[in-house]
């Protein structure tokens, strides 16, 4: 895939996944667990260690737009709700998954437009096509 600007990307929730208004930049962070295998005898002492549990986050940002009521609406009123996300990249490419909202963070600036930042919690998978 060639480089992409990110005035192609979009945000999406819900079972059919509607775009959420006014979003002007997401993040993704995959990670992985890894517990530590050292033994006593380790080979010149250097630690050795296996992957374990996967897991993921979210986060988005944007412009406060109550009105958009299928997707600004229901992110702002679901804290705590199990919802499916989709992260675009452009019109084919994405990040998707189910996740937990856990964060809604309301932001007002007298010299600016008021904004909000969204984060989630992924459980499950998350899959990129």
């Amino acid at each position: 895939m060639a480089a992409t600007a990110g005035v192609g990307g979009n945000v999406k929730v819900g079972a059919t996944p509607t775009a959420v208004a006014n979003v002007n930049t997401w993040t993704v962070s995959e990670k992985i667990g890894i517990a530590s295998t050292t033994s006593f005898q380790a080979t010149g002492n250097w630690e050795t260690s296996l992957p374990t549990i996967k897991s993921w986050t979210a986060k988005c940002d944007g412009n406060t737009d109550p009105s958009d009521t299928l997707g600004q609406l229901t992110l702002l009123n679901g804290l705590g709700s199990i919802m499916n996300v989709e992260f675009d990249v452009d019109g084919t490419h994405k990040w998707t998954g189910s996740a937990i909202l856990t964060g809604v963070d309301p932001k007002s600036d007298v010299k600016g437009l008021n904004a909000v930042s969204f984060s989630f919690d992924g459980t499950g998978p998350l899959t990129f096509a």
